[in-house]
């Protein structure tokens, strides 16, 4: 193994041109040309200009740091070898063409560092094809593709991606506190994580001004004590389902298309805090609250999917929103409206069961909420209601024969069947008979 530095600013990267290669630093040139079984250096000391791939190369590592000149890739890769393989840019250097490293080592021995650039604009792509080794993250990637021959782990280190992630459906990810992001400036970013879980917390989007599109390619699931906060452009769920710890958003210009599946929510939902230029794109799709604890759903005052009452804690809906539906997955529970508030709904699905009863009522005893509906019926069961009026011009029924109970303050709710105000008609008639009304 030898160590070949590139010198004399400009020239071209072949097979032939030994003119820009040394043995050391800042060195005269004429050293044979790097192979695979050698690590290439392009530092501060090897001049300005353009290092021109004109071949695919093949290397043990690769550094290129502190050089201010262009590397262009055109449409070259170049592929390293070793099993601690560090591949350094910095961001005095511009990358051109299509700057890719295939990391091609199958072992399983050691971490694979990768540190790359500081910007978008000096990001390269990285496949990894094989091992089952540790590959440390690097903090500035584009493309990042881990191939189903990779069954190692993906060190906790947090990093930038600006282009498509896909992650190999045998590796693992250990949970760790940083945080990555997903976004870039513009174009569309593809996750594709084949049923890895996600154990960390991620930004999705980009700074001000982006118009970058984050797409779900499989349904995602990241760990339960997770953030997934948005930024500045479009968040796709494009029909998955996805599994997540807490939502929340960054200021900026963002759109939310949630899609058909299920986005399934272990904590909070913060869609109000940065509310301002949120556009939340019409969906079929759930949001289900899965937590055993308390949890809030804040809408921000926008239009919504069906909203699920998901887990045994109680939920709290707050802001005035529009909902496709309300409804619930588990009894009992408790759905809390914030006072002052009006949920408007195109219908209403909340049930409960004998003995577990769904908890509807608001967030401040004696101050109603509200729930609209503009047409049609609703019908709820097993449901103890308090402090709700139910309005809009459909019918709502929360029938006690239904095994409903009218805890309190509520108006717009019929409580009775039928067959009840018949009998109450019957008694009434038969009293004033009695004494002799009529």
């Amino acid at each position: 193994m030898a160590n070949r530095y590139w010198v004399g600013g400009t020239g071209t990267w072949d097979t032939t041109n030994t003119t820009n290669w040394s043995t050391t630093s800042g060195g005269a040139g004429g050293a044979s040309v790097p192979t695979a079984s050698d690590v290439a250096f392009i530092d501060a000391n090897s001049g300005g200009g353009t290092v021109t791939l004109a071949q695919d190369v093949t290397l043990i590592a690769a550094y290129f740091a502190g050089f201010t000149g262009t590397i262009d890739f055109a449409s070259k890769t170049i592929s390293i070898s070793g099993s601690n393989t560090t591949v350094i840019t910095t961001g005095t250097i511009t990358m051109t063409g299509n700057p890719h490293f295939i990391l091609t080592y199958s072992g399983g021995t050691g971490t694979r560092t990768i540190s790359t650039a500081n910007s978008e604009a000096n990001a390269a792509s990285f496949t990894i094809q094989a091992g089952s080794d540790i590959i440390a993250s690097p903090s500035r990637a584009r493309n990042y593709i881990f191939n189903d021959a990779f069954t190692g782990s993906l060190n906790p280190n947090g990093g930038t991606f600006y282009g498509d992630v896909t992650f190999s459906a045998n590796m693992t990810i250990p949970g760790g506190s940083t945080f990555w992001a997903f976004g870039g400036a513009s174009g569309t970013v593809n996750i594709t994580t084949k049923g890895v879980v996600f154990d960390r917390s991620a930004y999705f989007g980009g700074s001000s001004g982006s118009t970058v599109v984050v797409r779900f390619q499989d349904n995602f699931t990241q760990g339960l004590t997770r953030d997934f906060t948005t930024w500045n452009g479009t968040i796709d769920g494009n029909g998955k389902n996805i599994s997540i710890g807490s939502f929340s958003m960054l200021s900026g210009t963002k759109t939310l298309t949630l899609g058909s599946g299920t986005w399934s929510v272990a904590g909070n939902w913060d869609a109000n805090t940065n509310v301002t230029n949120l556009t939340v794109s019409a969906s079929t799709g759930t949001i289900s609250m899965t937590s055993a604890s308390a949890k809030t759903f804040a809408g921000g005052a926008k239009t919504w999917p069906t909203l699920n009452q998901g887990g045994a804690g109680a939920l709290t809906i707050q802001q005035s929103n529009t909902f496709t539906n309300i409804t619930n997955t588990v009894q009992p529970a408790t759905i809390t409206l914030t006072s002052g508030t009006t949920q408007t709904v195109t219908s209403f699905g909340v049930s409960g069961t004998a003995g577990n009863l769904i908890t509807l009522n608001s967030s401040s005893a004696g101050s109603q909420a509200t729930l609209s509906d503009s047409s049609g019926a609703n019908s709820v069961s097993y449901t103890s209601i308090k402090d709700i009026n139910a309005t809009g011009g459909a019918t709502w029924n929360a029938f006690v024969t239904s095994g409903n109970v009218d805890d309190g303050n509520n108006t717009g709710w019929d409580f009775l069947v039928q067959t009840g105000r018949y009998m109450y008609n019957v008694r009434k008639a038969k009293r004033i008979l009695q004494q002799g009304e009529v």
